[in-house]
């Protein structure tokens, strides 16, 4: 673990840990060696969703300190990214455009979001404390364009790999039953991660024997 000064990247507590443990405790000793040689507060202290443990937050803010860290999928669930995105979706929620200065001397946007405020409250050794919390919700441009690129590669294999399943191929055995298309088919779309995204319909067919179809 590494704690540096920023802009100057200087070093100001560094510690060789073996590995098999969680980091979440360990930001708060080092927390406390930065204080101990620093010796002031208002520091911003900026890490990952590691450092963004409530009991963490709460340490950094009791010293009168600051942070600056992403939240996880657990410290900000899905259900919850939902409810802060609805009044986005209804067009009630006004978004601001973020823009980057590049080397080329071009100014180009490349996120939008918008900030909420939550009273966060911790209880400790009977005593409360609580502080309010900014969070940022931001659209990342470039990364929503290759999370889509992505998703659509996975539709585009699924698809093959669905079509493949209709094509008899020596060697290969054939499926002779619902349950067998539809395990075949479970299969492909966890391989994939697209399970809800497609529409499956098996149909039986009686003729000579049994023959089942894909659509």
């Amino acid at each position: 673990m590494l704690s540096t000064l920023d802009p100057l990247g200087m070093p100001i507590a560094t510690e060789i840990l073996s590995g098999e443990k969680a980091d979440d405790p360990l930001y708060i000793p080092a927390i406390e060696r930065v204080r101990s040689t620093i010796k002031q507060s208002g520091l911003l202290y900026i890490g990952d969703c590691k450092i963004a443990s409530i009991g963490t937050r709460n340490h950094i803010v009791s010293g009168g300190d600051f942070y600056l860290c992403p939240l996880n999928a657990k410290q900000s669930p899905r259900e919850k990214l939902i409810e802060y995105l609805q009044p986005v979706w209804d067009i009630k929620q006004e978004l601001t455009i973020i823009n980057y200065d590049y080397a080329d001397g071009k100014t180009r946007d490349i996120a939008e979001g918008f900030e909420l405020k939550f009273l966060q409250k911790v209880e400790i050794d009977e005593q409360e404390i609580s502080w309010e919390e900014r969070q940022l919700v931001v659209h990342s441009f470039s990364i929503a364009q290759t999370e889509e690129n992505y998703l659509r590669e996975r539709i585009q294999k699924t698809s093959d790999a669905l079509e493949q399943l209709k094509i008899p191929r020596r060697g290969q055995k054939k499926l002779t039953s619902p349950d067998e298309w539809e395990t075949s088919v479970a299969a492909i779309l966890k391989r994939y991660i697209t399970s809800g995204l497609f529409k499956i319909d098996i149909q039986t067919q009686r003729a000579e024997g049994v023959t089942e179809g894909l659509k």
